[in-house]
Formats: structure tokens, sequence, C-alpha cells
């Protein structure tokens, strides 16, 4: 299980629910959804995700204008889906700050792939105070100038007790 923000973006609603199923089988928990440019707009600015799945070709509003819009203030990992195949397209969404372009039908394995390198390569501290670190690809926790090296079964608790912090866990 990953606790991971995605925004999943696309105005075609059967593809966007075929993403959500897709992704929740991979394992993410919290996944976003918006079927406009002007959707996913406010869903970015209302939920910062970690990373943007996102359409080129919608009505109202494309994915190269939702891309350039958050480049202007965030460095939020982008990759483009589309139909169009041709270099200049894909040249276009890269020079525009995308991350990756996969033509439709892309393959499943391959955008799972490009997921999961975006996130490794723009991982923030899911949890972090200035005297309080969690590394959780090392298993290491840091509280001032003390560290611990945790089991995989304590960072498995210690990652459900971050995700649900208010919440009563049972055994």
């Amino acid at each position: 299980m990953t606790n991971h923000k995605i925004l999943l973006v696309d105005d075609d609603r059967d593809l966007l629910e075929m993403l959500l199923s897709i992704f929740r089988r991979a394992g993410y928990t919290k996944l976003l959804t918006a079927s406009s440019g002007p959707e996913a707009l406010r869903a970015w600015k209302e939920n910062q995700p970690d990373l943007i799945v996102l359409d080129v070709m919608m009505p109202g509003m494309d994915g190269y204008e939702v891309c350039r819009v958050v480049r202007e203030t965030s460095d939020t990992p982008v990759i483009f889906l589309s139909c169009l195949d041709r270099p200049d397209d894909k040249v276009k969404a890269l020079m525009l700050g995308g991350d990756a372009y996969l033509v439709k039908p892309y393959d499943l394995r391959e955008l799972r792939a490009q997921v999961t390198a975006c996130v490794r390569r723009s991982r923030r501290p899911d949890r972090s105070e200035p005297d309080f670190t969690i590394d959780w690809e090392r298993r290491v926790v840091r509280l001032h100038e003390r560290c611990a090296v945790l089991s995989k079964k304590e960072m498995a608790l210690l990652r459900l007790f971050c995700e649900a912090p208010d919440k009563l866990l049972h055994k």
C-alpha cells in the first residue's frame, strides 16, 4: 500500500474508472479524479497531489494548459496520456514540464513504472518535523540526535499509524 496522492485527469469517464481500478489494485489508496482542466486545477490546488496523470485533449482547457499553470508554482510530476502520437506533441508536453508522455493505447505496466519512477524522483518526506524524520525506504526513524532502524513489520505498523492518525485501529 502506498500513501502517495495521485490526481487522475481524463474527460473519458470509462478510462478514468479503469485508471482508478488499476491504481487501486497496485496499492494506491489516495486517488483523486477530475474530468476537465479547470476541475483538475481545483483538485491540484486543494489537495496538492504527489503526481498528476493528465490527458492532453480535453474540452475547454487542455492538458498542456493545465501543466503550464501547475509549473508556474510547483514541480509536481506530470505524466501525459494522449492519443496524439506526433513528435511535436510529445516535445510540447515535455517542454512545458511534463515528466513522461505515453500514447494511448499505452501498456499498463509502462504506466505503472512511470508513476513509480516519478514518485521516487520527487519523493518528499511523508512525515517530517524539525527534529523528527522517517526514511521509508531505509526504514530509519530519527528523533533529535537518536536514530533507529525498524524491522519490516515495525515499518508497516508505523506507516499504518501515520496514514490513519485519528483512527482507532484494532489488532
